[in-house]
């Protein structure tokens, strides 16, 4: 299957437990079909080895409150990090186009520069382990990346679509909102 390396990240929302997950660019979608078990959704089929800890709570209300007001937001940019894994998964050399700002002759601009995702997975004793980031953060905080014991390689693309169509209904808010490192005010 052949896909193009200038995604821009659309997901087709039209069913959260549906059967289709789709990324293109603005000429058409690349769409591939789920690999979910008969049934419904379910969290609980995921094995995570390493749970996220709960969050410091400096001021529980603040925390409580940005929770309320930024969780929408949130979903967003854990979802589109999903789809950056999901098409990295499906094509080793997918990259994607970002902005970033460099200086010419004393100017401030933007340039446009192609980013290559670091796969959220990797392999220990023989076994594939998928460590959920917070968008494309790259770095690892304990207990705040939790992981999930995946298995063989055929099974880390159905696994990362599901983990997608989960988010998207919202069954991995309190996951995501755990992820998430508020600072005080």
């Amino acid at each position: 299957m052949h896909t193009s390396t200038q995604f821009t990240s659309k997901v087709d929302q039209s069913s959260t437990t549906g059967a289709a997950f789709a990324l293109g660019n603005d000429g058409g979608a690349v769409s591939g079909s789920v690999h979910t078990p008969d049934g419904e959704l379910n969290l609980h089929d995921i094995n995570f080895i390493e749970k996220v800890g709960e969050p410091s709570a400096f001021d529980p209300e603040h925390r409580h409150q940005m929770i309320q007001e930024k969780m929408a937001t949130w979903r967003q940019i854990f979802m589109g990090g999903l789809t950056h894994q999901i098409a990295l998964a499906r094509d080793p050399g997918y990259n994607y186009p970002s902005q970033k700002f460099v200086e010419c002759d004393g100017v401030m601009g933007r340039e446009l520069d192609y980013i290559t995702p670091e796969p959220w997975w990797y392999d220990q004793d023989g076994e594939l382990h998928l460590r959920l980031n917070f968008g494309e953060r790259n770095w690892c905080v304990k207990g705040k990346n939790p992981v999930i014991r995946i298995g063989a390689d055929d099974e880390l693309l159905p696994t990362l679509e599901k983990l997608h169509l989960l988010s998207g209904a919202g069954e991995l808010d309190e996951i995501i909102e755990k992820m998430v490192i508020v600072s005080e005010r």
